[in-house]
C-alpha cells in the first residue's frame, strides 16, 4: 500500500501553485495539487491506493471511521484469489478501556465484531445465552518457544564450553540431544492442562493463515478493540 504523509501550511488550493517542486514534471506537480485538495477535504495527508479513506479520526475519544473508496484506483495486485475492493461501506473502530466487558457488548449487539484475543477459559463460564450470539474464530495471537543454547568451543569437537579456567559440558550443544526435546516435552500437556485448551502446537515458526472474513457482517461495522495494544495468550 502507498501512502503520502506529510505537513504543510495553512494555504488556499485555488492559489496555490508548486513553483518550488525541484522537478520539471506536470505529473508531479498534478500529484501535489492533488494532495492538497486532499488535505482541504479530509484534514489529513493519509493518502494511499487502498479500498477505505479515513474519514474521522479522533484520538481523545479512541474513534476511528473508514469509508470505502469507490473512485479510480492503481492496484498493484493482480492475484484474482485476493480482494481488491473493500465489502463493508463503513468501517467504524471504537477503542475501549475496559476488556472485562467487551465480550458482553459484542453479544449484545452493540458491536458487531470484536478485535481481540482471548483465551479458552476468558469464555468459561459465560451463559448460553451469552455464547449464543458470539461466533468465535481461532486465530494465532502469540507462540510460546524453548530456547536453548547450541553454545561450545569452536575450536572442539566436545560438547564443552570453556570459561576461564573452568570447563563446563553442555548437552545441548550436540544436535540429538536437542532433538530429543521434541519428545521430551509434551506440547499437548501444556495446551490442555496450562493454557486450558487455547492454543495449538507448533512445529516451526510459520503460522497456519487465521480463516478469512465473513461476508455476512452488515454492510456498516462497529469494531472494538482495546486502546492500545490487546492483551493475548499463547495460541500454540
Amino acid at each position: 500500500m502507498l501512502f503520502s504523509l506529510f505537513a504543510v501550511h495553512s494555504v488556499s488550493a485555488a492559489d496555490y501553485t508548486p513553483k518550488d517542486i525541484p522537478l520539471n514534471s506536470d505529473e508531479a506537480k498534478a500529484r501535489f495539487k492533488a494532495d492538497l485538495q486532499w488535505y482541504l477535504k479530509y484534514g489529513h495527508f493519509v493518502i494511499s491506493n487502498g479500498p477505505y479513506i479515513l474519514s474521522m479520526y479522533s484520538p481523545e475519544n479512541l474513534y476511528l471511521k473508514l469509508e470505502k473508496f469507490n473512485g479510480k484506483r492503481t492496484v498493484f495486485n493482480d492475484d484474482p484469489k485476493l480482494p481488491k475492493d473493500g465489502y463493508a461501506d463503513v468501517i467504524e473502530y471504537q477503542g475501549v478501556q475496559n476488556e472485562e466487558t467487551i465480550i458482553l457488548q459484542v453479544a449484545k449487539g452493540e458491536f458487531d465484531v470484536g478485535l481481540f484475543a482471548f483465551g479458552a477459559n476468558k469464555y468459561q463460564g459465560l451463559g448460553s445465552d451469552v455464547l449464543a450470539n458470539l461466533n468465535l474464530y481461532k486465530s494465532a495471537s502469540s507462540s510460546v518457544e524453548l530456547s536453548i543454547n547450541p553454545y561450545k568451543d569452536p575450536d572442539q569437537d566436545a560438547p564443552i564450553v570453556t570459561v576461564g579456567d573452568n570447563v563446563y559440558f553442555n548437552p545441548f550443544a550436540i544436535r540429538k540431544v536437542r532433538f530429543a526435546m521434541n519428545w521430551l516435552i509434551s506440547r499437548n500437556y501444556i495446551i490442555q492442562n496450562i493454557y486450558q485448551g487455547s492454543g495449538a502446537p507448533a512445529l516451526s515458526g510459520i503460522t497456519r493463515a487465521t480463516r478469512p472474513p465473513s461476508t455476512s457482517i452488515p454492510s456498516t461495522r462497529r469494531s472494538t478493540s482495546p486502546p492500545t495494544e490487546t492483551r493475548t495468550s499463547p495460541s500454540r
